[in-house]
């Protein structure tokens, strides 16, 4: 049996996000989003839930949301959007200067110890305080903790792909509000490929 699976894209000019569920075996899912008290039942393919109001997820207000269901996991995510228009970045229809760091030596690829969290997060909050906006990891050395730190701190993050493996992961990690970018310079992976798993 394959496993339903769930791609949120946000859309915060319309205050609205499009849920595209992905799975053979099922019809229809009910959801919920609690912190927006909306529940509704969702069919195979694409959906739209639009909301009355929502906060965005931002550098300094870094607001999750959560999608429930009866049968998968809990889903966080952000409304927040990351485009680039006119050969600059904008974020929240914004513009916005990246000022990146590499943390591609970071490599935990295990779910982490609370020390290991706490430490992590720690080291996220200080390069963040530096000025830093936006982190380079590589998807060979992560654990999901990683995403789930930049996620509540309203830090950006760009994925890099190092091995056809890695696109496996895109699926599993699209979801996070922090991810921005994948990275697939150094392999031969079709880009139209890519987008099709995650057209943000």
């Amino acid at each position: 049996m394959t496993t339903p699976s769930i791609y949120i894209q946000p859309d915060i000019r319309r205050g609205r996000i499009t849920l595209a569920l992905e799975t053979p075996e099922t019809d229809s899912l009910s959801v919920a989003i609690p912190q927006l008290d909306i529940t509704d039942t969702v069919q195979a393919g694409s959906n739209t839930l639009t909301f009355e109001e929502f906060d965005t997820w931002s550098f300094d207000d870094p607001k999750l949301y959560t999608l429930t269901s009866d049968t998968l996991p809990t889903i966080p995510f952000g409304m927040r959007e990351f485009t680039i228009k006119e050969n600059r970045f904008f974020f929240n229809n914004r513009p916005v200067f990246i000022k990146g760091l590499d943390c591609t030596t970071i490599q935990h690829t295990a779910a982490l110890s609370d020390d290991q969290l706490n430490a992590l997060r720690a080291y996220f909050s200080d390069i963040k305080g530096m000025g830093f906006n936006l982190l380079r990891i590589a998807v060979s050395h992560l654990t999901e903790d990683i995403l789930t730190i930049a996620d509540t701190l309203g830090i950006l993050v760009e994925l890099e792909l190092r091995t056809s493996s890695d696109i496996d992961q895109v699926k599993v990690l699209r979801n996070h509000p922090s991810l921005v970018i994948w990275n697939a310079l150094t392999l031969d992976i079709d880009d139209q490929a890519l987008i099709a798993i995650d057209p943000s």
